[in-house]
């Protein structure tokens, strides 16, 4: 991490640099001096939008203005560019950095108009490869698998796709840390009470893999969606192309800010062009998670043919 002369913290995560009051030891630092495009600091937010479009009991939502409530501490996104917080009393730098790193930051990059897919990315030869996926699909898993076998991994949960001058789709790389759950910890040969908890209130662990990481964007290569089910049988389908756009909906992180935020029109034409030029696979397997090897082994001759 880089602390600058001002008291703040520079890292580069999802193809932006961000500023921060706090430190971040899970983000990878940004290259110095490079230009800020995020700012993260302390302040007063509104309990409520003066005028809001969208709203629930966790967020309202306005065009370039987005407010989340957690119980740590209130978080005011502006239009991609700010996130203001103000802490409860009294609250802890990690539980600020857990909850900074959902909704705020999918609401960031959703207002600076890139797409943000429920996905982990792992780096091939043929370029980035996506696992996406509902909570609990074994995305995560799957990457950390890859690791194993001596692939990079690009990002575990939030993948960000950005389109080329000539269209084509570019996947950023998030940061080099797992979320994963006890099981899927113990199904990668490791001992979850060897691993950090990612809070007390979640049942996932934390694994970093800083010296695995992939940093640098890459051309898009593949999206797999998985969908386990009970008894089926490991199966991999192409997806014609206008089930893809419903796919890429589904999977969209934080789909609920989209309409509040305004940003319908840009959404659809983000997830119509990916539809266009990635190739979509369906990936039904057994909810039997002993299985993970062959799952891997069958996804990893489908993408490298």
């Amino acid at each position: 991490m880089e602390n600058n002369a001002n008291g703040t913290y520079c890292y580069r995560i999802y193809g932006l640099t961000l500023q921060s009051w706090i430190p971040f030891p899970e983000l990878e630092a940004a290259v110095p001096g490079a230009p800020v495009d995020v700012v993260f600091r302390r302040g007063e937010v509104p309990e409520e939008l003066p005028l809001f479009h969208q709203s629930s009991k966790l967020y309202q939502s306005a065009p370039d203005r987005l407010l989340v409530r957690y119980k740590v501490g209130r978080f005011l996104v502006n239009d991609g560019k700010e996130i203001v917080v103000q802490p409860s009393e009294p609250v802890s730098e990690a539980d600020l950095r857990l909850f900074f790193l959902c909704s705020p930051m999918g609401a960031t990059l959703l207002q600076r108009g890139v797409l943000p897919l429920h996905a982990s990315a792992i780096s091939t030869s043929r370029g980035a490869v996506l696992f996406m996926g509902e909570s609990g699909a074994g995305k995560s898993t799957l990457a950390a698998e890859f690791r194993s076998r001596g692939y990079r991994v690009m990002a575990d949960d939030i993948s960000v796709v950005r389109f080329s001058e000539d269209g084509l789709p570019w996947v950023s790389a998030g940061f080099p840390q797992f979320k994963l759950r006890p099981d899927a910890v113990e199904e990668l040969g490791e001992d979850p009470g060897s691993l950090p908890r990612l809070h007390p209130d979640f049942d996932k662990h934390t694994m970093p893999f800083p010296s695995e990481f992939h940093s640098e964007p890459m051309p898009l290569a593949c999206v797999y969606v998985i969908q386990p089910q009970a008894g089926a049988s490991l199966s991999i389908q192409s997806v014609p192309p206008l089930q893809r756009v419903s796919q890429y909906i589904e999977h969209t992180y934080r789909l609920k800010f989209i309409k509040g935020l305004g940003l319908q029109q840009l959404h659809f034409q983000q997830v119509t062009r990916l539809a266009e030029k990635a190739l979509l696979r369906r990936v039904v397997r057994p909810d039997d998670r002993s299985l993970l090897a062959t799952l891997a082994d069958s996804l990893e001759e489908d993408f490298n043919h």
